[in-house]
């Protein structure tokens, strides 16, 4: 907390740093301090911290817990052994500085730790332990945590020792003519890091300094790269040429004069580097997600241009539009994180509704924040010439948008704005329906739903209720005098029947019979299939 105090002294700072590197339950704990005011919110989440994860007794507890709680050592792994040294080091200092040095001084706590250790390291341990014994005191954290570490001390001594031999016995092995450690080879014009054969200069030398350099730097012949010999190597650059004994590297081959004068010559070798190119691209329109709006505030509605980014996991809305809706904002700390880092500003944070006009879906808002500047999208907002010229786009209605800079950003944390809908309708198999009349099937259905209707007068109700809401949103519409006798093969009189949805009285499902058959035929075998929803 030291840390974050001197490194800014703004509250909200503070709060932004604090919330910023907590994780987990501690991260929540202190969320909710967010909507006060800076100075206080930032109090409240030390206190926080402080009740729920400061306390002495449960800090210790865990501390033991990362000693004792694992796995056994293996006697080669000398990175986990070195590890499990410094946890020591730091979970003492830690108990010492709380004054709980009872808790690892206990003979639980050093016999859970030495049961991690490897058995050869136990044994010396318990041989230690026994002379404690002897002297009739118990053996202390302090002694098992200093037997630890030299063994972690000797265990890293014993890692160094074993590369020296490493690169020793490597050195011997790729060059029996010399016992000396090189360095590793690199250019041998700038020492650069590429190897000899990406290096323009060396392909520009004849074959001969070629072949006198890669004796001196002693690589190998077959691929030019260092430490092994051309017997281990599993290079592809290596080629058998004639009259040449052996193979070796494309660039140390010496051509004869019969090649010189008609075999092919040595192939370009592109050097590493990055090429940058440039083309004329004919530049092609594209077009934003920009649409009107409309939110609604306590003081008033007000319409404007939204853009669905939904790349933002976040809702913004511009400063000016707070006075005219009647908003004010709950000041609070906002991290914004792009592709150049991460920061954190001052803002404020908002709710209200909204509708894409068109839309019939009112949408809540909970927390949108206020930003000062938008992105200027105005020139990629879509237009109606630009759909005229897709005949899959003709058809389709634009709306037209106020010449206005956008002053919504609608994030994916506003799920449904990102949603569209849209109708298809069923399609006939043969083009035109040939449908038998079946006005008298309908009918008999319809007089015994009228006979259930009359017997249960609480289904009745909720049955109307349901066909009626049907007419008023407009899947369905009450046919005229003059179309109720109407026939022919294009119509069908479709039955239908309610049932209780299962588990609750109080709700009624109209089911459709599509499936019903006059003269071995149904509206289901008139239509194509669609989709499975």
């Amino acid at each position: 907390m030291s840390t974050l105090a001197r490194r800014t002294r703004e509250p909200a700072d503070r709060f932004s740093y604090l919330v910023h590197h907590c994780e987990g339950e501690a991260a929540q704990a202190i969320r909710r301090c967010g909507v006060l005011e800076p100075e206080e919110g930032y109090a409240e989440a030390l206190r926080i911290l402080e009740r729920r994860f400061g306390d002495p007794h449960i800090i210790a507890t865990i501390s033991i817990e990362q000693l004792t709680e694992g796995p056994t050592l293996k006697a080669d792994d000398h990175k986990a052994l070195i590890t499990l040294a410094d946890d020591i080091m730091i979970c003492s200092a830690t108990l010492k500085q709380l004054e709980y040095p009872n808790d690892f001084n206990s003979c639980r706590t050093i016999g859970a730790v030495a049961a991690r250790l490897p058995s050869t390291m136990q044994n010396e341990w318990f041989a230690l332990a026994a002379k404690s014994f002897k002297s009739k005191r118990d053996p202390t954290f302090d002694e098992l945590a200093k037997f630890i570490s030299d063994k972690a001390n000797a265990a890293a001594a014993q890692q160094v020792y074993a590369v020296g031999r490493r690169a020793a016995l490597t050195t011997q092995i790729g060059d029996d003519r010399s016992g000396q450690v090189r360095s590793p080879v690199k250019c041998a014009q700038y020492g650069s890091s590429h190897y000899l054969d990406r290096c323009p200069e060396f392909i520009k030398i004849p074959v001969v300094d070629r072949m006198a350099r890669v004796d001196r730097l002693r690589v190998c012949y077959l691929c030019i790269k260092p430490y092994h010999q051309a017997k281990v190597c599993r290079s592809r650059h290596a080629r058998g040429f004639q009259l040449c004994v052996g193979k070796h590297h494309l660039l140390l081959h010496r051509p004869s004069s019969s090649e010189t004068e008609n075999g092919p010559q040595l192939p370009e070798i592109a050097s590493e580097g990055v090429h940058h190119s440039i083309a004329d691209v004919p530049k092609s329109n594209i077009s934003c997600a920009v649409v009107p709006a409309w939110i609604r505030g306590p003081e008033g509605d007000v319409v404007v241009n939204a853009f669905l980014d939904n790349g933002a996991s976040a809702t913004l809305i511009h400063s000016s539009l707070l006075p005219k809706l009647g908003l004010k904002g709950t000041p609070a700390p906002l991290i914004i994180k792009t592709i150049n880092g991460e920061c954190v500003t001052r803002s404020a944070s908002v709710s209200f509704c909204t509708k894409l006009l068109g839309s019939e879906e009112v949408m809540q808002v909970h927390r949108a924040w206020v930003f000062d500047a938008m992105p200027c999208l105005n020139s990629l907002a879509p237009l109606l010439e630009q759909s005229q010229k897709w005949k899959h786009l003709k058809e389709i209605p634009l709306p037209e948008l106020k010449p206005v800079d956008i002053g919504l950003l609608i994030g994916c944390d506003v799920p449904k704005a990102q949603w569209w809908t849209d109708t298809i309708k069923y399609t006939w198999k043969d083009g035109s329906p040939c449908l038998p009349a079946n006005k008298g099937l309908a009918l008999r259905g319809h007089f015994v739903l009228k006979g259930r209707l009359e017997r249960a007068p609480i289904f009745r109700k909720l049955y109307c209720e349901k066909v009626e809401g049907y007419v008023s949103k407009g899947y369905a519409e009450i046919v005229s005098d003059s179309e109720q006798n109407k026939a022919g093969p294009s119509v069908w009189y479709l039955p239908h029947h309610g049932v209780f949805k299962e588990g609750d009285k109080s709700k009624v499902r109209v089911v459709f019979n599509c499936a019903a058959k006059t003269l071995n035929t149904s509206l289901n075998m008139q239509l194509l299939t669609g989709p499975d929803l």
